[in-house]
């Protein structure tokens, strides 16, 4: 049973390596560089010229390559990471969401608040009162 895990791993790495998906792009040196560094500081100001700058590589290529490994676009994968994140936040603590808020990367509460809506259908006050969970 040991030696079919192996070779079940080991074809799915080898499918994985000509296809696309999350896995794919931490096997790239330069796209999990660009990962690793927004996901040690969610909160920095995150562009793509940042993001391709830290993965050594120019703004078009770097927003290309990150799109055909990740299937969106560097700044979507950004904003998706920022709201699962400040979704949990808000579901698990008791901070202000202006705390909340800054540690997902937004000066402002109304500005958070806005683009929570917009990827949830739901503002952040509902997950705070305890009226949604995921």
């Amino acid at each position: 049973s040991e030696v079919l895990f192996i070779h079940v791993v080991r074809t799915h790495m080898q499918q994985q390596r000509t296809s696309s998906g999350f896995i794919t792009a931490l096997a790239d040196k330069q796209i999990s560089s660009a990962l690793a560094s927004f996901h040690a500081t969610p909160e920095k100001t995150w562009s793509v010229e940042s993001l391709a700058s830290t993965a050594g590589m120019s703004r078009s290529t770097f927003a290309d390559k990150f799109h055909k490994l990740v299937n969106m676009t560097p700044m979507a994968y950004v904003t998706c990471w920022r709201m699962q994140t400040a979704h949990r936040l808000l579901a698990e603590n008791k901070e202000p969401v202006i705390k909340v808020a800054e540690q997902s990367g937004y000066q402002s509460e109304a500005a958070f608040a806005k683009v929570f809506k917009k990827h949830f259908g739901y503002g952040p006050g509902k997950v705070r009162k305890g009226e949604l969970t995921r």
